[in-house]
């Protein structure tokens, strides 16, 4: 165990070493203490110039060391290398396998340079970015990384608290998010907006990481737009907008149970906060009006044990409509969320309804599946466990189901009716990519593309399998994220 002690009015580190100093005889030891300090400093001087990185204490480093001692200051070194070893005990300290020799001017330089730091009003301090900032002065003064640099800093400033990736310059309790939360806080100033960039530059000593991280979890911090953020006190909202918001979302709520963020009556706040996009106004009015009193999943806000969430509004919107088209799910995402994944409108449509051509989304009571028969007409087509979904071509063999057949329709059906086949793709899409498989085909999807392409003898080289994959409609563009995977499997397989 490595100490080190700093001598607040000599202003010099006092070190104790972890009981690895040589041991000397009697005579031995009255011997050095009449080296003179020159030669003391002599050597320091060699630690210092030419071991910077650390004296690693062996037969082949002692002849090295005397060697440059002789070239720095033209004579021997009188010392045998028991004699030397003592001296080099004595003025390093053991880290890492090997001995530094510490200047007493990088622990003044700390010391000032810190409490500097202190007195701005940082309270959080990360070894690795004070290591960064400062690097090139520490290896000039051998501090080799940022775990050397804490035990120094204990050393130093042993009144504060030390955990292993920062210190705190502060008596509190709090955690490590309310503390980035705080440094926020302090440099914020009184701006509206602020970049997360921004933000970090005048929080160096905090990874960018941690920063994005609170700034991201806590409910303080509102995004307005990509790494954009502004926080709650800088919202303008009187009471008078308070009761009219409230009265209204409440109003919804018993109503129809919920309420989106984006029917909120924000048109009077648009002016007073004309810095601040929609979607910061809305979140700022949750987390300052609702917070306490509902929960939100996404843009949607209800009572908790109502179980509301994006999805299940819009299954039920589908479940209370005889028809609608894909453009009003769509549209319905939209108005829930401010964002379009289209995935959530299809979800909810092939969940709860029939799709009938690429557009429309009917009720199942208008569509008569003859199960037994659609079955058999798709077991034609299916001579191995799957094909794809663009292999069907014709469909003269199915029976009538009050629709025209077509792809749609077929993907529909086998994923909620048939009772032999299944339907499975990568992701919802309206290019009638994907495969109809049998139900007793345990294969993932990832596993059936590998199948066919080694069914297929094409040259398993990226562009050609992508081209395979798009052409026979297993994929709907020309990339693949696993695309490396499957290659090296198929060759296996082979």
């Amino acid at each position: 165990m490595i100490e080190i002690f700093w001598d607040q009015e000599l202003k010099t580190p006092i070190i104790v070493k972890d009981n690895d100093i040589t041991t000397l005889s009697k005579t031995n030891t009255e011997y050095l203490a009449t080296i003179s300090s020159i030669t003391t400093n002599n050597i320091k001087a060699i630690l210092k110039k030419y071991y910077k990185l650390g004296f690693k204490i062996d037969f082949i480093e002692f002849k090295r060391f005397r060697i440059n001692f002789k070239e720095e200051f033209h004579s021997e070194l009188m010392l045998n290398d028991e004699e030397l070893n003592f001296i080099i005990f004595k003025e390093t300290i053991s880290y890492g396998g090997k001995r530094f020799y510490l200047d007493s001017d990088i622990f003044v330089f700390l010391k000032d340079e810190v409490s500097s730091l202190i007195d701005s009003g940082i309270i959080i301090i990360y070894y690795s970015e004070l290591y960064k900032l400062y690097s090139d002065i520490f290896i000039e003064y051998s501090i080799v990384d940022s775990e050397m640099l804490q035990i120094i800093l204990e050393a130093i400033f042993p009144e504060y608290k030390f955990l292993s990736n920062y210190c705190i310059f502060l008596r509190s309790n709090r955690t490590k998010s309310q503390l980035i939360k705080d440094e926020i806080l302090r440099i914020w100033g009184n701006t509206v907006l602020l970049d997360d960039y921004e933000i970090s530059n005048r929080l160096p000593f905090i990874p960018f990481p941690y920063i994005k991280e609170a700034l991201g979890r806590e409910p303080f911090f509102v995004r307005n737009s990509k790494g954009r953020y502004t926080h709650l006190e800088r919202f303008i909202i009187n009471e008078e907008e308070k009761e009219h918001i409230i009265a209204y979302v409440d109003k919804e709520i018993i109503n129809k149970n919920y309420i989106s963020l984006n029917e909120l009556p924000i048109d009077s706040m648009r002016v007073d906060n004309f810095h601040l996009s929609d979607g910061a106004i809305q979140m700022g009015i949750y987390e300052i009006l609702f917070a306490d009193k509902y929960i939100r999943q996404g843009k949607v806000i209800s009572y908790e044990a109502d179980n509301i969430t994006t999805m299940s509004i819009m299954r039920d919107y589908c479940r209370n409509h005889d028809r609608c088209s894909l453009q009003e799910l769509i549209k319905l995402e939209i108005d829930l969320t401010s964002e379009i994944h289209y995935s959530l409108a299809m979800e909810s449509g092939y969940s709860e309804m029939v799709r009938v051509d690429k557009n429309l989304f009917v009720a199942d009571k208008f569509v008569e599946f003859n199960i037994d028969n659609i079955d058999k007409a798709i077991d034609y087509f299916i001579k191995d466990q799957y094909l794809p979904l663009q292999k069907f071509t014709v469909f003269a063999t199915f029976p009538d189901c009050s629709f025209q057949w077509n792809l749609f329709l077929l993907e529909s059906y086998c994923r909620r009716f048939s009772k032999q086949f299944s339907f499975d793709v990568l992701a919802y899409n309206s290019m009638n990519v994907g495969v109809v498989k049998r139900k007793v085909c345990t294969l993932s999807y990832h596993e059936i593309m590998i199948d066919a392409i080694s069914k297929s003898n094409i040259e398993l080289i990226k562009t050609e399998v992508l081209g395979f994959l798009y052409d026979n409609g297993y994929i709907g563009k020309r990339t693949y994220s696993k695309i490396n995977d499957l290659i090296k499997k198929v060759k296996l397989k082979n």
